[in-house]
């Protein structure tokens, strides 16, 4: 599979999805453990407290952690948080051990459980920083889709596999290796120190406040009006009431046993492996937001499915739809976010959507039992239903115009992305430095540069060709993809060589403070030009050295 290539061969994405599967991992053995506990410890109010704490400081402090990547690395960022998440879970089973408050040990829990929401918001904004290749980031996202769905199958029947044989505190001990693992794995991941920027102190508090509000503008002016959050609202509504509909469907409506609840859940991430096969056969840079709407609909197809189910393979198949769509849209959803919003809105507007998540499944859970009080749990299912569908096709328009207007590929990129130093740069960093470059003409004969001036730029040839002399003697002729001048700019010396239009030369060039930010991206990149220009000195030697 070539997405499985693109995702996996580069060494920071592959750390990154192999971290997010462990995160899931913990993540849900956190949850179904916690409640195991908190029921045994204070019944059916206790695990709705659980809820509470594991989604409501997840809300708070999503947005700030994305915040706080303007002020350090995201990759940093992400592994103090997940080593905090394992010190609180730490802190649980010792707290629990210890005869403290059960209300504690919950809090302790619930707490590692919710700062787990920053994660996937976090990696959306890293791939982007990672990936070469807009191909390789799409393939990363469908990747990042794999890894969180195979743990959402596997995660559930392994916990409950565990809790046959130990009590609910050895799993979290589990959970709490599992996330020291985590970190332990986001140390192969390290993103570039560019994408760190902004003030500190009380400055850089205001300025955090500034970006959240500013990030949710933006996302609010995604297919207007506000058609992501709407869309992303609506969705996730479904799926917080699903996890109360779900269990009066199997035990009341169809007649289940309790561990039908398990296998309808599990289904959800069957599909979503499904779901990122056509992810990745679907996702194109020209079509994401297509694809979203199309995941969104499939959300509300599996709910009309569901609604209508006779048993328990009919539900397990209603609800497998319903997670395609979820790997459908998600994958889209974190590709389409990062390049819409652009580098410096993508925090905060990742952490506006992370909001609106979370509202969205609280208050579908509370939504659901009132509903059911009203209408039947099948009717309630096809109402919800019925209600995204209408909102995701009244969307469509926007969302296929947002496809319409993103532009083609420029051929300027790939130019630079041929050039040695440039290709091992980021996706984001390549497409600025595509917007900051200046077209230049020259007639044949025409000097571009000289030797012995100054180097004030980098050029590459977009078409024609030029003659490269040292001393008046001629070296080598440059065609297209030709870059030239680097030598001047990396050792802060005069030209070395004079370079002169033998054809009608078109150039692409460079200043010289953008070159050098760029290579000072990644330590690979200025290794590579130095390599570049070393090897074209030697070539160039001195009369008579």
């Amino acid at each position: 599979m070539s997405w499985w290539r693109d995702a996996w061969g580069h060494r920071g994405i592959r750390s990154l999805g192999l971290a997010w599967f462990l995160s899931v991992l913990a993540t849900l053995s956190l949850g179904v453990a916690g409640a195991v506990y908190a029921y045994g410890a204070g019944g059916a109010p206790l695990v709705a407290y659980l809820g509470i704490a594991s989604t409501v400081p997840g809300a708070v402090l999503t947005p700030v952690l994305l915040g706080m990547t303007h002020r350090g690395r995201a990759d940093r960022v992400l592994r103090r948080t997940t080593m905090l998440r394992a010190v609180l879970a730490a802190c649980a089973v010792l707290a629990e051990q210890a005869g403290q408050a059960p209300v504690l040990v919950v809090s302790l829990v619930g707490l590692a459980v919710a700062l787990g929401s920053s994660f996937r918001p976090t990696q959306a904004l890293l791939l982007p920083w990672l990936a070469r290749t807009p191909r390789e980031l799409t393939a990363a996202n469908v990747a990042a889709t794999v890894s969180e769905n195979t743990a959402a199958l596997a995660g559930p029947a392994l916990t409950g596999l565990a809790l046959l044989w130990v009590a609910p505190g050895g799993v979290v001990v589990a959970a709490t290796v599992l996330l020291v693992a985590t970190a332990a794995v986001l140390l192969r991941v390290g993103a570039p120190d560019r994408m760190a920027a902004g003030p500190g102190g009380e400055e850089g508090a205001r300025e955090l406040v500034g970006e959240a509000v500013r990030g949710g503008r933006a996302l609010a002016a995604v297919a207007p009006p506000a058609g992501v959050v709407v869309l992303a609202f609506a969705q996730t509504f479904l799926r917080g009431a699903l996890s109360v509909l779900l269990v009066v469907l199997a035990l009341e409506t169809l007649g289940l046993g309790e561990s039908a609840v398990g296998w309808l859940t599990a289904a959800l991430g069957a599909g979503g492996l499904a779901g990122a096969v056509v992810s990745a056969r679907a996702l194109r840079l020209s079509r994401l937001g297509r694809c979203f709407v199309v995941g969104v609909l499939l959300w509300a197809v599996g709910a009309a499915l569901l609604a209508g189910a006779p048993g328990l393979a009919a539900a397990l198949v209603a609800l497998a739809v319903a997670g395609t769509g979820n790997a459908l849209e998600d994958a889209s959803m974190f590709t389409l976010l990062p390049r819409q919003l652009g580098t410096r809105a993508t925090a905060g507007g990742l952490g506006a959507l992370e909001l609106v998540v979370l509202a969205g499944v609280g208050t579908g859970s509370l939504a659901a039992p009132l509903l059911v009080d009203v209408l039947d749990v099948r009717a309630t299912l096809l109402v919800i239903g019925g209600v995204l569908a209408v909102a995701a096709l009244g969307y469509a328009a926007a969302f296929t115009a947002l496809d319409r207007a993103v532009p083609p590929p420029s051929p300027d990129v790939e130019l630079l992305r041929g050039l040695p130093a440039f290709s091992v740069l980021p996706v984001v960093v390549v497409e600025d430095l595509a917007e900051a470059l200046k077209v230049e003409h020259f007639r044949p004969g025409q000097a571009v540069v000289a030797e012995g001036g100054p180097g004030d730029r980098f050029r590459v040839v977009r078409e024609g060709h030029a003659e490269v002399t040292v001393h008046g003697h001629p070296r080598r002729t440059l065609g297209p993809g030709d870059g030239f001048g680097e030598i001047a700019l990396l050792r802060d010396i005069p030209r070395t060589a004079s370079v002169t239009a033998t054809t009608d030369l078109t150039t692409l060039s460079l200043a010289r403070e953008v070159f050098l930010d760029a290579l000072a991206t990644t330590s690979a990149s200025r290794t590579r030009a130095e390599s570049v220009a070393a090897a074209t000195m030697a070539d160039d030697p001195e009369p008579g050295g």
